[in-house]
């Protein structure tokens, strides 16, 4: 578990830090199981959960992760 010391942070930041958290550690375990559905069951949430947020990521970042025959 990451701790980060934000106390000068408005309630803002401090959401947009939670969700920078939440999709990295979403990318990693897809990462790690090399299976988004594995992946999804690891973390206790629903498939299409997180391959929005992989998407999300490819898009905002304009770079692909995944190729197309590695999505389930």
């Amino acid at each position: 578990m990451v701790f980060i010391r934000y106390i000068n942070y408005s309630y803002m930041e401090k959401i947009r830090i939670r969700l920078i958290i939440s999709q990295n550690t979403r990318f990693l375990s897809v990462a790690e199981k090399k299976s988004i559905s594995k992946a999804a069951a690891s973390l206790y949430i629903s498939q299409p959960a997180v391959s929005i947020t992989i998407k999300k990521l490819e898009e905002n970042l304009t770079r692909h992760f995944l190729s197309e025959d590695q999505r389930e």
